[in-house]
């Protein structure tokens, strides 16, 4: 199930806490995608994919917006 999109100019700090907020209310297996200006953005959700053992399913590119799609594993309590 898709959880959403994310559109953000925050700074990627803010646009990582808004993803985990969804991804506590997410099931297993749901999506969203995270759109930003901040390429620094895809680094720090690569990260917390790596840590949390969700999965970065893609990453785009287009007129300054990168578009980040995350899969979500169940959330670990």
């Amino acid at each position: 199930m898709n959880r959403g999109i994310i559109e953000s100019r925050d700074v990627c700090s803010m646009v990582l806490a808004e993803v985990v907020r969804i991804w506590w209310e997410s099931q297993e297996g749901d999506t969203v995608v995270i759109k930003t200006p901040w390429k620094s953005s895809i680094q720090e959700v690569k990260k917390w994919c790596e840590e949390t053992g969700n999965i970065v399913e893609s990453v785009q590119s287009e007129r300054g917006t990168y578009s980040i799609t995350v899969k979500f594993r169940a959330p670990r309590s």
